[in-house]
């Protein structure tokens, strides 16, 4: 049994208009991926930060500048600077 021109150019035209409906769904997801991959960096830099401050007792250098200079107890040795 084949199939006539006609038919064949119909099974096109409803596989075009399928995918043409899939393709807004596909970007919907793929912009919901995003956004969740990016709430998930923003947790983990929060965590890394939170971990650093609980460690060093201050904010990384680019917040608190006196850290680098040895001004906090934690880079004294016995109770003098290094």
């Amino acid at each position: 049994m084949a199939f006539t021109l006609i038919e064949l150019l119909v099974i096109i035209a409803i596989v075009g208009i399928l995918a043409a409906l899939l393709l807004p769904a596909l970007a919907s997801a793929k912009k919901s991926a995003q956004q969740t991959q990016c709430v998930n960096n923003l947790r983990q830099l929060g965590i890394g930060l939170q971990t650093f401050v609980a460690d060093h007792h201050t904010y990384p250098l680019f917040v608190n500048v006196d850290f680098a200079k040895g001004e906090y107890p934690e880079h004294w040795v016995i109770g003098l600077r290094r």
